[in-house]
């Protein structure tokens, strides 16, 4: 199959083109956008938020927060060990 031919008399790139942009010269830097700005401000907000959170745990102690070894999950009496008198209900 052929590609359509669209043909456009003003020159104007049509309706169905895509615009075209010209590369930016090999030795010239391209210009910051919104984008980036965007970028900086949310790096430093998670900078400032990193720093804030490690104020609010140094508040409760030097600790070494990830040493669980000592703690044990707490796990529910099994239904058979309930008095016969709680009510149990049954969702379904």
């Amino acid at each position: 199959m052929s590609q359509p031919n669209f043909h456009d008399p003003m020159g104007q790139g049509g309706f169905n083109m895509p615009a075209q942009q010209a590369p930016a010269p090999v030795g010239e830097k391209q210009h910051y956008n919104v984008y980036t700005f965007l970028l900086v401000i949310a790096f430093v907000a998670m900078v400032i938020a990193c720093v804030v959170l490690h104020q609010e745990l140094m508040l409760f102690g030097e600790t070494n927060w990830w040493n669980t070894g000592g703690i044990r999950p707490s796990i529910p009496a099994p239904v058979s060990a309930l008095p016969s008198s709680t009510p149990i209900a049954f969702l379904g």
